[in-house]
């Protein structure tokens, strides 16, 4: 409207109808005559028949305002009863979200698991896992089995409570604090927390494989059928729309159907298992980069042999069934058997530890899982193991085999070192046998203890917090092993105000984040010192979140 509300007038008065003046009875004039004669007066009183006629108008006329006056009455009553319910179901559901609270807003690190046996036995039932994936930065190892999703907590040392899927789940993929899932026809989200379905869109096309890093919010790479092999959409995770400007996707198209991809999400590896994959003899590890949102490929030599390809935590080495890669493809750990395997895993947590298998001939059957020191821009990753674990036999002596019901030595062994634990799916044996989750505690500093060639570096074996809270404390305790000890912490890369604590528990890290701070991700580099002087370096990126209601 042009004009504003003061200008209007409220209302405009209406004067009142003057009355007639009366005229004088001896001034009256009569009635004029018109040219047609006039009807002559019947003096008669009206008759009875008439009377009930009205009479029974009346009372019609006055049923019918009766009736429209009590639906009105009612459809009032009605509006404001449904204006009410509907007043107090929007309060209801303002009133639960803000209710959320620090747990069920992100996961937090992981810990020293709460397993007071040194191993555990989990039955599954007849139904065999059939697809794995990581999510909360390493914390839970999500597997679908049936028609729901399990989640093993290492630092609880058990099965948490599984996700209820929406129909038949076809892929999946777990992100810092959410779970995405592919139905037919559909991508779903889901808390990794809460359980508690997020939000589902349509989604046209055959999805082969999600891809997302597990300590990490996005992107979501979504990896579509087309022709032998799959062309990549990158999906925002707030909307699960395409995102805008990715640069590289038109002149991608790989011949893999299986993806593996690093925690902070930068870097994927693929399956080289597949025959066309196999004979074009350039598959490529993929390099995404957030700043400038392009996927560039990065071509590994020609020997990496059968088998995924998977990323380190941080994407610098590639582990697989021929050794250990740095990103840039030079092949840094060859097979040295005659059977020409090498067959190596990165762990669920961290980045000082990877894993091999024990081979013989070319399958899979020795029962050990070998423990090696992991590499990192100035070391090489150590050929020699420093600990072996032989007691994880399946049901057909062996924690892999051929992959049979499709998982691979990646999705069968899991090791996280902060929590002491190691868990292995084995490989299904006879179909009476019921599938089973192998779960052993492991000391790692026993372990390093006991190793015949030392270390001559710290490691730092705990697991950082990555999440922090606007004005409140955050707190992380250090725990380091170094052959000589005395391991002293300090802070390379840190925001004014975090500091170092000795307690008689060891040293903690703490800052009191202040209630203004910029939500910009904070990068944390801890450094730890030996005796001897060797150090090594922990690096993280810190998140941060308003406070939430009490």
């Amino acid at each position: 409207m042009s004009e504003s509300d003061d200008d209007l007038p409220i209302a405009t008065p209406i004067s009142p109808p003057t009355p007639p003046v009366p005229v004088p009875s001896s001034r009256r004039e009569p009635p004029r005559q018109s040219g047609k004669p006039q009807p002559p007066t019947d003096p008669k009183p009206p008759r009875p028949r008439a009377l009930a006629a009205c009479a029974v108008i009346g009372c019609f006329g006055l049923a019918v305002l009766g009736a429209v006056a009590l639906l009105t009455t009612t459809a009032i009553m009605l509006v404001g009863h449904l204006g009410n319910e509907i007043a107090e179901r929007t309060k209801d559901a303002e009133d639960t979200g803000p209710e959320e609270t620090a747990k069920e807003r992100y996961v937090g690190p992981v810990m020293p698991t709460k397993l007071q046996n040194a191993s555990l036995s989990i039955p599954l039932g007849t139904h065999p896992v059939t697809n794995v994936t990581l999510g909360g930065n390493g914390r839970f190892l999500l597997m679908r089995v049936g028609d729901k999703i399990l989640v093993f907590d290492p630092s609880e040392g058990s099965l948490q409570d599984p996700f209820e899927i929406k129909g038949p789940a076809v892929s999946m993929a777990a992100s810092a604090s959410k779970l995405y899932v592919h139905r037919p026809g559909h991508i779903d989200r889901y808390n990794l927390m809460t359980r508690k379905l997020e939000k589902s869109v349509a989604f046209a096309g055959l999805v082969r494989e999600l891809a997302i890093g597990s300590g990490s919010e996005g992107p979501l790479f979504a990896f579509l059928a087309r022709g032998l092999g799959s062309s990549i959409v990158v999906l925002d995770t707030e909307t699960l729309e395409p995102l805008d400007g990715v640069q590289g996707l038109r002149q991608l198209e790989v011949l893999s159907t299986r993806v593996c991809i690093s925690h902070d999400g930068g870097w994927l590896g693929l399956d080289l298992s597949t025959p066309i994959a196999m004979l074009s003899r350039d598959t490529p590890v993929l390099h995404y980069q957030d700043s400038n949102r392009s996927l560039t490929a990065v071509k590994l030599l020609p020997d990496t042999g059968r088998g995924p390809l998977t990323p380190s935590a941080d994407g610098q080495f590639f582990y697989s069934n021929r050794g250990v890669y740095r990103n840039d493809g030079s092949h840094v750990l060859k097979p040295q058997n005659p059977a020409g395997f090498f067959v190596t895993l990165p762990t669920a947590q961290g980045d000082d530890f990877f894993l091999s298998l024990g081979v013989k001939d070319t399958k899979f059957i020795a029962p050990e899982i070998n423990v090696h020191l992991a590499g990192s821009a100035s070391r090489v990753p150590e050929r020699e193991p420093f600990a072996e674990l032989v007691d994880f036999a399946g049901p057909d002596g062996s924690p892999v085999s051929d992959a049979r019901d499709g998982l691979t030595p990646a999705d069968r062994v899991h090791f996280w070192p902060a929590a002491g634990l190691i868990l292995v799916i084995p490989q299904p044996g006879h179909e009476n046998i019921p599938a089973t989750l192998e779960v052993r505690k492991v000391d790692v500093k026993k372990l390093l203890d006991s190793a015949d060639d030392k270390p001559d570096y710290p490691i730092i074996l705990s697991d950082p917090p990555r999440n922090a809270t606007k004005g409140q404390t955050w707190r992380y305790s250090l725990q380091a092993w170094s052959a000589r000890g005395n391991v002293k912490f300090s802070l390379v890369k840190a925001p004014r105000g975090m500091e170092l604590t000795e307690t008689p528990d060891g040293t903690v890290v703490s800052w009191a984040v202040p209630a203004d701070y910029p939500p910009l991700a904070n990068d944390i580099e801890i450094r730890a010192t030996e005796a001897g002087g060797r150090r090594a370096e922990q690096r993280f990126r810190l998140q941060f979140w308003e406070p939430v209601s009490p």
